[in-house]
């Protein structure tokens, strides 16, 4: 699928999408987790890494998707989407798994789109 670049004055991160989770939103910085469990902390907020995500990597951008105001998820990795416990399970299947929470209306839309794909 290729790697994803994001760079500032000081630093470069250089992510495989295959092996990229999540990122969530912290304030004007945003938190990348990948599926080894690696967390990098990057000064840029989620809009910009979102248009850098689909300026980079077009049509191959379509495995990562915004969640609400503070995700991106991998859709490779969606588990468990619980919209009553405003729940979202991402996991490889292999012994590594997180929960994040969502709002409802994002969860629903998810899975409502998630559901659209396999008819």
């Amino acid at each position: 699928m290729g790697n994803f670049i994001v760079s500032n004055s000081t630093e470069l991160l250089c992510l495989p999408v295959e092996n990229l989770l999540y990122v969530k939103a912290d304030g004007n910085y945003s938190l990348f987790v990948t599926k080894d469990k690696v967390e990098h902390l990057f000064c840029i907020q989620l809009g910009k890494v979102e248009q850098e995500m689909n300026k980079q990597l077009g049509a191959n951008g379509n495995k990562l998707i915004r969640i609400g105001k503070s995700l991106i998820i991998n859709r490779d990795y969606i588990y468990l989407i619980d919209v009553a416990k405003q729940k979202l399970v991402l996991s490889d299947c292999s012994g590594v798994s997180y929960t994040l929470e969502a709002s409802r209306e994002a969860l629903k839309s998810l899975k409502d789109y998630i559901e659209s794909t396999i008819k």
